[in-house]
């Protein structure tokens, strides 16, 4: 199967559920050579001992040691994953998103509380939320609210239910060197019938999708369930913005995108 989908072109990344592997050596090469064309993404069952007890009988499978086939992927540069959502959640990143370029991430959310979680959560990943210059937090206190704090990275918007203020502050951290990579949220939901609101937010909506384009940089989107649906929301996934509902999943995603760019 890797062989096949390493040469397909309709395949972009590869993700495989693994109970053991009956001839080590073979696949070890074959990932090799087809991680170098695209990521690999693995979900491996039986990691403890009942569990390998299990893949025996159900597929007859020697699951092997843990330890060794953990070292495999480091050896190789297969993105493991621990759970089977989590493999998905880094397969649409990886299959939309350009690769950063480093590992420094801009976060921006309309709460405290949801950029403290992100950072974190991008924290214990290895990517960095780093602390923005004088001038660019100078810059971005012009579109914020009054009330807002100091937005020196993760970059709360305090509420603000302006969409046009997401839309500005990604533009001008997309430009900005030391920043390789956003996740932000996107106001995708359309709370008002007035017209020029609408247009506001789908204006917004084609800011925020044509970023990755434009300069190079991946952006992942956050938002909540219930808004996950309309016009603004379709726009942006149409053109390739991976949505999460956590901030865990989000970073989790950017942190695919990065782990994959290292070996490139």
């Amino acid at each position: 199967y890797v062989e096949y989908l390493g040469e397909d072109e309709g395949t972009n990344v590869i993700v495989l559920y693994i109970e053991g592997l009956k001839d080590g050596t073979r696949f070890l090469k074959m990932a090799r050579e087809v991680i170098r064309k695209k990521p690999i993404i693995v979900f491996k069952a039986g990691r403890t001992r009942h569990g390998s007890r299990a893949t025996m009988s159900h597929t007859a499978s020697i699951a092997g040691s843990d330890q060794v086939f953990e070292a495999i992927c480091r050896q190789t540069g297969i993105i493991r994953t621990y759970d089977v959502s989590h493999a998905f959640d880094l397969a649409e990143a990886l299959s939309k998103q350009p690769l950063p370029k480093g590992n420094r991430v801009a976060v921006i959310s309309a709460g405290g509380g949801h950029c403290v979680v992100t950072t974190d959560a991008c924290g214990a990943l290895g990517l960095e939320v780093p602390e923005l210059d004088k001038e660019t937090v100078q810059t971005l206190e012009k579109y914020l609210l009054p009330h807002a704090p100091p937005p020196t990275n993760p970059i709360d918007l305090a509420a603000d239910p302006r969409p046009m203020t997401v839309a500005n502050i990604v533009e001008l951290l997309a430009q900005n060197p030391r920043i390789n990579a956003i996740i932000t949220m996107a106001p995708v939901s359309i709370r008002s019938t007035n017209p020029a609101y609408i247009r506001e937010v789908l204006t917004a909506a084609e800011i925020l999708s044509e970023i990755p384009r434009k300069y190079g940089k991946p952006l992942i989107a956050t938002a909540m369930r219930g808004n996950m649906n309309g016009i603004a929301f379709e726009l942006m996934k149409e053109r390739g913005i991976p949505f999460y509902e956590f901030p865990e999943e989000a970073s989790r995603a950017m942190y695919g995108l990065y782990r994959y760019s290292q070996l490139h």
